[in-house]
């Protein structure tokens, strides 16, 4: 019998609380999870715009029995730009699995930022987890309908420390400018594409924890993304990149230039993946070393009043 004493509230702010959470939860799952270290966690909860009522806690008590959190995101959806929540964290506590209480959290989550002003949300879902199922199932729980439209492989690399010409110290707010400015023409080609504000931008470049941007001012190149170690026994640190504009660089320049990129997080992290989701071209990440990694995710979308449609391709960060 369920117990009485579940009840929903706003999330505390509670980094560890949640990064342990999320620890003995996904240590079930048969992929491998990242370690969303307390510090990094914190890090997301600063995004602008970001507010705890947008992450529901299913408290037992004293005692968190499941958790997802909804980030502001600005997309333009077939060429109208509105604000979309990006779901994520999704968790139920080991000992809860199994009750529904996935389903019951997520549907919270999605009435809250329908409640908020948001014209729908994005989320995604490892091929094969069970998260799959519970929160399509969430979404009809509130009401709506989380359409599958995109399906995202992966590329990874091993990175190698080698010798490379002095990078000039990043100015974050030159970059996060260059970010915005390099993002805003995807809108044009893409049915789905993020479009920044300068704090947002600037946040990405600078103020999540991990963070690690390189760019080119004279030929607009960028590149952008976050390190994290792996949940395995060595606690393998990993470069995820969520931001890659090659601006006006030639095509013989751009692998360098990514090279360069990698050479600088190989004093930090020892593997590089990058999302495949269709808004750069893959042959230029494969010059530079990456290669097919065994790993996707399915996108989804969800609508208040109608169901999304398959897309060939989307730029928006998968978190």
């Amino acid at each position: 019998m369920e117990s009485s004493s579940l009840q929903f509230q706003d999330f505390t702010g509670d980094s560890a609380v949640l990064s342990s959470l999320i620890a003995s939860s996904w240590s079930e799952n048969r992929e491998q999870g990242l370690d969303y270290t307390p510090e990094f966690l914190q890090s997301c909860f600063e995004y602008p715009g970001m507010s705890p009522a947008l992450a529901p806690v299913l408290m037992d008590g004293d005692r968190p029995a499941a958790f997802v959190a909804a980030f502001p995101r600005t997309l333009a959806v077939n060429g109208h730009t509105g604000r979309y929540a990006l779901l994520t964290f999704f968790t139920v506590a080991p000992e809860y699995k199994g009750r529904g209480l996935g389903v019951r959290v997520w549907a919270e989550c999605l009435r809250r930022v329908r409640q908020a002003g948001f014209d729908g949300a994005l989320h995604y879902c490892v091929d094969g987890n069970v998260s799959n199922h519970a929160t399509v199932a969430g979404a009809r729980a509130a009401g709506y309908s989380a359409q599958r439209i995109l399906s995202i492989p992966y590329l990874r690399a091993f990175l190698r420390s080698q010798p490379s010409d002095p990078v000039p110290a990043l100015d974050p707010g030159r970059a996060a400018a260059a970010l915005v400015e390099a993002a805003q023409p995807l809108a044009a080609r893409l049915p789905i594409a993020r479009q920044w504000s300068q704090q947002e931008a600037l946040w990405q470049c600078h103020g999540r924890h991990g963070a690690l941007t390189h760019w080119d001012e004279a030929s607009g190149a960028l590149v952008n993304g976050y390190i994290l170690p792996v949940c395995d026994a060595a606690r393998t640190r990993c470069l995820f990149l969520d931001e890659v504009h090659w601006g006006r660089l030639a095509d013989e320049a751009k692998a360098p230039f990514l090279k360069s990129f990698l050479g600088r997080a190989a004093g930090q992290a020892t593997i590089a993946t990058v999302p495949l989701p269709g808004y750069t071209d893959p042959a230029h990440l494969k010059a530079a070393g990456f290669r097919g990694a065994p790993r996707q995710l399915h996108a989804y979308l969800t609508l208040w009043t109608s169901e999304a449609a398959p897309v060939e391709a989307l730029y928006a960060d998968v978190l």
